[in-house]
């Protein structure tokens, strides 16, 4: 989804002959995403963190699914900036969801599958959709991302069930039962 938006966000800046544009464009989607980071790491949440998940991911993949009806620069300028609000608290919740699952001594590991999966997907998609621009423009380049966005909020809402760690509560200690590799693991969450 992601490197989708950067490569249609170029291209549309292209096609709308402000090519250099696009830099400022893709900077306030990340002022957005910075500022909603800062804002969402200083709070302590009362909502469980799938829910928290399932929301941020939900307003990300809403914001993209808007991106290929822009009219222009501007509009998509602003409309980015305020979608880029979801990106950090989406990634901040995916990767504390990781570390809850996983038990303390296999973390590393499991924060290791998803940045490979994150780069794997990253790399894969951006050939597909380079390939989908260069046929359709950037419209069909943004309108894959709204694609991915969709798949990744049908997964969540699918998988989020087969989530069983219990929120953290600070002061006690939790035994959680995970399978690795077809093998039960007990562990301290």
């Amino acid at each position: 989804m992601l490197a989708a938006i950067d490569l249609a966000t170029v291209a549309f800046a292209q096609e709308h002959g402000h090519k250099p544009l696009a830099g400022l464009i893709l900077g306030g989607y990340a002022l957005g995403s910075a500022a909603s980071g800062l804002w969402y790491g200083s709070r302590t949440w009362h909502a469980s963190l799938r829910r928290r998940f399932t929301l941020t991911l939900g307003a990300a993949a809403a914001g993209t699914a808007t991106f290929w009806a822009m009219p222009g620069l501007t509009v998509l300028a602003e409309v980015m900036l305020c979608s880029g609000l979801a990106v950090s608290p989406m990634l901040i919740s995916a990767f504390s969801l990781i570390e809850r699952q996983a038990p303390p001594n296999r973390q590393t590991e499991a924060m290791a599958w998803l940045t490979s999966a994150i780069s794997v997907g990253t790399a894969v998609g951006s050939a597909a959709v380079g390939q989908i621009i260069d046929t359709t423009g950037a419209r069909g380049g943004y309108a894959s991302a709204a694609a991915f966005a969709a798949a990744a909020m049908l997964a969540c809402l699918l998988g989020l069930g087969k989530l069983t760690v219990p929120p953290a509560r600070p002061g006690r200690e939790v035994r959680a039962v995970t399978i690795i590799a077809g093998r039960e693991h007990s562990g301290d969450v």
